[in-house]
């Protein structure tokens, strides 16, 4: 089998930890023989070299809109040059701040790291050196995000990139822009998706990636690059940017931490992530005993 995992909600909590069920479950189906994939909102900056350590061989990241399996770039969707100011000063105009990702950098806007608590560039310098107060830190993002800052922030850059596959926002509560505003706006160039992560505070998320890129487009194109049948494929997952890829694997399956949506979207739900889930969930798809 195929089987797909999501990262945040999936195979990694609000803390950055992988429960201890989670990595003998995937241990164990790696032992087994079956094909291991991250399916994930992430783009590759963003994924944790400990991630790879479980047992997969490959990703569909920045939903849909790259994927790698083993050496090879199977699919690579860059948002035009030319889109990615107008982009940033609509996000900016409309109360928001943004991270533009590619497989290689980040760039941020100036206030994108409030979403997890911080005021100052300091806080976050503090927190990639591991010298971060995170018992004061405030939960509008939830979690010790300690190790997430210090695995982007090697790749952040200035300025705006030339060849992102995704854009990542927050809104302001005060923002009268609408995720579906931007979606008029906007819908003949992109797919914009709910955030995967609350950021609190009344604040809302989103991701944006070229239109007909979806985690479901970036199964397809694995599947197909590996010659297994859809009806082989397995997709574990918890939050809005998964509905596609539950929907269309031959089994989908939700984490009972996920989003109503999400759930309505799989054929089973699993328990949640505290809760062994993601053994659960593979124990039901039979990739383990």
């Amino acid at each position: 089998m195929l089987i797909l995992c999501d990262v945040d909600g999936t195979v990694v909590d609000n803390n950055q930890l992988v429960p201890d069920s989670a990595r003998t479950a995937l241990a164990q189906a790696n032992a087994n023989g079956h094909i291991l994939m991250l399916c994930t909102g992430r783009s590759l900056p963003e994924v944790y070299d400990f991630l790879w350590d479980l047992g997969f061989s490959g990703i569909v990241a920045a939903n849909g809109s790259y994927v790698k399996i083993g050496e090879q770039v199977v699919v690579d969707n860059r948002i035009p040059a030319e889109l990615v100011p107008q982009v940033s000063k609509y996000l900016e105009e409309s109360g928001g701040t943004y991270v533009w990702q590619s497989p290689d950098k980040v760039n941020a806007s100036d206030g994108a790291w409030k979403v997890f608590g911080f005021t100052t560039e300091e806080q976050v310098l503090a927190a990639a050196r591991g010298s971060h107060n995170w018992e004061k830190q405030p939960a509008s993002h939830g979690g010790n995000w300690q190790a997430y800052i210090r695995q982007v922030l090697p790749y952040v850059q200035p300025g705006l990139p030339t060849d992102p596959n995704k854009v990542t926002f927050t809104l302001a509560a005060t923002s009268p822009v609408t995720l579906n505003d931007m979606r008029e706006r906007w819908g003949d160039y992109f797919e914009v998706v709910d955030g995967s992560y609350d950021p609190g505070n009344g604040s809302r998320g989103g991701e944006i990636v070229l239109k007909g890129n979806t985690k479901a487009s970036g199964m397809l194109a694995a599947a197909k690059y590996l010659g297994v049948g859809i009806d082989q494929v397995v997709a574990i997952g918890d939050s809005s940017n998964d509905l596609e890829v539950l929907e269309a694997a031959g089994l989908g399956i939700c984490m009972g931490n996920g989003t109503a949506a999400a759930k309505a979207a799989a054929n089973w739900i699993s328990t949640d992530i505290h809760d062994d889930g993601l053994a659960n969930a593979l124990r039901y798809a039979g990739a383990i005993a």
